[in-house]
């Protein structure tokens, strides 16, 4: 039997009419937001040129790139065709923690992300210039290219966030953030004017429910007539370590490097309650490296700028060696470059002779390093700078002028009598004085008349000069002897009355010394007499020459006198007497 047609109501007739209109409604939006173009993609920091940023809708992982915790992955979402006149409303959301520890914390700008890669020595080449670079889907490249170029743009504020999590809050690690970086922003560009954005947060746990896989969701809503829109953003890789050291750790162990397992994700949801699809960034946690820190060795003299090179050697825990450099005073510190988190050594080797290890400074941000001695022993945290400065000081050096004065030919001179220098400047004799080392110096003294003087001796070359290293105390020596005066005696004989003698037949007498006519004699300074024995038939005149006329004579160190005198023969006398005998 075939069926009869049944025809409605009116009313239900008018209620079926509105729901056809709904559906059609809900139909033509559902059209409307399927024909919207969208391209999601991250920077791969190291496919193949470290630094460059190679757009990827893959994993993040250790053949494509380099991340160390701290460091923020840039991403970048392009729209087209979004329909007009709207107000859109854009849902995504990040892994914040995965089995419990911390993917992804927070939002930052390409420029803060810009700023900690260069603070992790992984800098962006050209971040800002390679934004719409190689690898966008279908026509979107040019949508890119032209809203950066020639768009609209608006700096929206990442909300602080209040989520205690089971390792503490979230805000503080924000705020730490903030205090290097500055306060955190995302950026979107329109093809038309945007004049109001808003960002908003949540979390899928309730406070200190993170400790297996939580999430953060996320709603920009912003005001703009464009259909085209572009969202530069970056996500915030986790720190591990000491929280009390470093403000934004989350605590040792609990960074985005210690994620085992698959990758943690960044995805965007819904554009206006509809779906975009499978828009999934993601990245690999175990390939995220931890922070390395640095030790800078740095060399302090006095006196300042002193060229001595000193030793160094830097071990690790096992004591291996990591690095021996030398350094002085004006070279710059020594960096060890990048270290894995652990205890290190830095020893001074040495010093060198003449110079004291006063004492070691170390700059540690954790507080855990020590020093003893020649050593620092240093508690190197993940991504900190650790500056130790060896502070040496010269020791001072020495030099001593010793003087020998001999007075053996009757000198009465002291030392003191002798003026002695070091380079210019006079000084005492016997009295350490510090001089500068490195540095030749000459000693040096006046002269004293009637005395000769030694060459210099003991630790100075004959000429009186010296080199002093730091740390000695060196003596120079120098003698002073009293020079002997001497007296010749010069004998004249004259036989011009039949007389034979000759000198040698007068004996000559320096004081009661017999002594040789023509002869020079070292005498003693002071008074002495010159004297002869006298020949029969000889007369004898007075002394003369340096002598007085009765042959004293008083002599001054290194005099030289002559005496002379003279011998005469007296001739005979012959008297005729005549007797007459009358």
């Amino acid at each position: 039997m075939k069926a009869t047609p049944r025809f409605l109501s009116p009313k239900w007739a008018t209620v079926l009419a509105a729901g056809l209109c709904a559906l059609v409604l809900i139909l033509s939006v559902q059209v409307a937001f399927a024909a919207i173009k969208v391209d999601f993609r991250q920077c791969a920091n190291e496919d193949p040129t470290l630094g460059d940023c190679h757009w990827i809708t893959g994993i993040i992982q250790k053949n494509n790139s380099l991340y160390y915790e701290g460091m923020s992955v840039p991403q970048r979402a392009v729209f087209n065709e979004i329909p007009a006149g709207t107000v859109p409303t854009l849902t995504f959301w990040h892994d914040a923690t995965k089995g419990g520890i911390h993917a992804y914390d927070f939002l930052t700008s390409y420029a803060q992300a810009e700023a900690a890669a260069h603070d992790a020595a992984v800098d962006f080449n050209d971040l800002d210039g390679q934004a719409c670079g190689p690898g966008i889907h279908g026509q979107l490249a040019p949508v890119c290219t032209s809203l950066r170029t020639g768009g609209y743009q608006f700096d929206v504020d990442v909300p602080n966030d209040p989520f205690l999590s089971a390792d503490g809050s979230t805000q503080a690690r924000i705020d730490a953030y903030e205090l290097v970086y500055g306060n955190r922003t995302i950026r979107i560009y329109a093809d038309a004017p945007i004049t109001g954005a808003l960002l908003e947060l949540s979390h899928d746990v309730l406070d200190g429910g993170d400790t297996a896989d939580s999430s953060i969701q996320y709603t920009l809503t912003y005001t703009s007539t464009g259909t085209q829109l572009l969202v530069e953003m970056a996500g915030h890789i986790s720190v591990s370590g000491d929280p009390s050291v470093n403000g934004i750790a989350w605590g040792v162990g609990r960074g985005a490097s210690n994620i085992s397992g698959g990758p943690y994700h960044f995805k965007l949801n819904q554009l206006d309650g509809a779906s975009l699809g499978q828009q999934d960034n993601q990245i690999m946690g175990a390939d995220i490296l931890i922070l390395p820190g640095n030790i800078i060795v740095d060399k302090v003299t006095d006196p300042a700028g002193d060229p001595t090179s000193f030793d160094f050697e830097l071990r690790d825990a096992t004591g291996g060696i990591i690095a021996t450099f030398p350094l002085t005073d004006t070279q710059p510190p020594f960096n060890s470059g990048q270290l894995s988190a652990g205890i290190y050594y830095v020893e001074e080797l040495g010093p060198p002779t003449g110079w004291a290890l006063d004492e070691i400074i170390c700059v540690d941000p954790s507080g855990g390093t020590t020093t003893a001695g020649n050593m620092a022993t240093i508690d190197l945290a993940q991504g900190e700078d650790v500056t130790c400065t060896f502070y040496d000081s010269r020791e001072p050096a020495y030099l001593t002028l010793v003087k020998t004065v001999i007075n053996d030919d009757g000198g009465t001179a002291v030392a003191g009598d002798f003026q002695a220098y070091i380079d210019p400047s006079p000084v005492d004799w016997n009295v350490a004085y510090e001089v500068e080392p490195n540095v030749q110096h000459t000693a040096s003294e006046d002269l004293v008349a009637g005395y000769s003087a030694s060459v210099w001796g003991t630790d100075c070359a004959a000429d009186g000069t010296i080199t002093l290293l730091p740390g000695d105390n060196k003596t120079c020596t120098i003698t002073n002897d009293d020079i002997a005066p001497t007296l010749t005696l010069v004998k004249t004989v004259v036989n011009d009355d039949g007389g034979t003698a000759v000198a040698a037949d007068f004996q000559a007498y320096i004081d009661a010394a017999p002594v040789n006519w023509s002869t020079t004699y070292d005498l003693s300074a002071g008074a002495h007499t010159a004297s002869e024995d006298l020949v029969p038939g000889y007369s004898a005149s007075v002394w003369s020459g340096d002598c007085a006329s009765d042959g004293s004579i008083t002599l001054a160190l290194d005099e030289d006198a002559t005496c002379y005198i003279t011998n005469d023969d007296i001739a005979p006398t012959l008297t005729l007497v005549k007797t007459v005998v009358n």
